[in-house]
């Protein structure tokens, strides 16, 4: 190494270090140097290209050594403010339930559109249906453009992904003695009004899950108004 010439700003060096791996090195700006490894020199010299690209860009160069979790966990973070509450708790519930306890330990540089398949296929296997597998692909990808733009990553590894297909799953609604059945065994959950309504109108569960209580003023003095349920934005 002490034969090495002097070298100027996003000039690189590469040599195989004693453990047989190659070792590329970067000078990233007063005196400051990184290296990065591979186990050929080809490999070696791929990351050396990455990391000069990036510090031409002005873009920050990743250690290597974050993980999926926890560059997720900055993500999130991250565009908190840009997002709706709901959009944002959704992405949250995504990435803890499902895309951290099977990705997240995998270092962000090794992620791979296999990793990513395995998943998806994983997460179909387990029952969940072809719609929330679609939604954590875009969650996934949208964190990984970001990666992509902040010079963590080369490349976003989902856009060599296909989600899953929809698959439409036959319906098949309760017969009229087991809606009955059903009202009766829930006639003493809080809820018994709800399914009442979900029953005999057949509205969907977003819909159901948008209602809000209103209080119907009769307009006779003091008497107390019914309780009715109403779609936001009614009357």
């Amino acid at each position: 190494m002490s034969g090495m010439k002097r070298r100027g700003d996003r000039e690189g060096t590469i040599y195989q270090r004693a453990d047989g791996r190659w070792e590329a090195r970067v000078t990233v700006g007063f005196g400051v140097r990184r290296s990065f490894y591979g186990a050929t020199r080809q490999e070696g010299m791929q990351k050396l290209r990455e990391a000069q690209q990036a510090i031409e860009s002005g873009l920050p160069l990743g250690d290597g050594r974050q993980t999926t979790a926890q560059f997720l966990e900055g993500w999130l973070h991250a565009v908190e403010h840009r997002l709706r509450r709901s959009t944002w708790n959704r992405y949250c519930e995504y990435v803890a339930l499902h895309i951290v306890p099977s990705l997240g330990q995998v270092r962000l540089t090794k992620l791979s559109p296999q990793h990513v398949q395995q998943f998806y296929a994983q997460k179909l296997s387990e029952g969940l249906s072809s719609t929330i597998v679609r939604h954590i692909h875009a969650v996934l990808h949208r964190a990984l453009v970001h990666a992509v733009k902040l010079g963590l990553v080369p490349r976003n590894v989902t856009d060599a992904v296909e989600a899953s297909r929809m698959r439409h799953a036959e319906i098949r609604p309760l017969s009229a003695r087991q809606a009955r059945a059903f009202l009766e065994a829930s006639r003493s959950e809080r809820l018994h009004a709800l399914f009442v309504l979900a029953l005999a109108t057949g509205m969907r569960q977003g819909e159901l899950r948008a209602l809000r209580w209103q209080v119907c003023r009769s307009g006779t003095g003091n008497t107390p108004g019914a309780r009715v349920a109403a779609l936001p934005g009614g009357e």
